[in-house]
């Protein structure tokens, strides 16, 4: 649909929010309905895995604690250990836990796929 059914002319379709709107460029003819973004629908189980080389700064050990949700030592082993799983979730719990990671410089991989970056 891509011309207003009342007048002819062109459509405007955005996303506001939580709302998908389509709304006539001429008259007042609109349309709006639910939109949930596909992140939020998303239930792969996905890992952060941390990448070799990662520096043991007390940054990084304390950006690794905080996503880990452990404490200082706990995170300085998982960096200095072979199992360097340091996160489990659903895409939307992913997201938040990533970016904290590329702010602090801290080299991850994700499995599987991950294409929300």
């Amino acid at each position: 649909m891509d011309k207003c059914p009342k007048c002819n002319s062109d459509l405007i379709c955005e996303i506001k929010g939580s709302s998908y709107v389509i709304s006539c460029t001429n008259c007042d003819w609109g349309l709006a309905t639910s939109y949930i973004e596909p992140i939020f629908e998303d239930e792969t189980k996905y890992r952060v895995i941390l990448e070799k080389g990662n520096l043991s700064s007390k940054e990084n050990i304390r950006t690794i604690a905080h996503v880990m949700n452990c404490n200082f030592l706990q995170a300085k082993k998982v960096i200095e250990s072979d199992n360097q799983i340091i996160v489990e979730g659903c895409a939307s719990e992913i997201i938040k836990q990533v970016r904290k990671l590329r702010e602090s410089n801290v080299k991850y991989s994700i499995s599987p796929n991950f294409s929300y970056e």
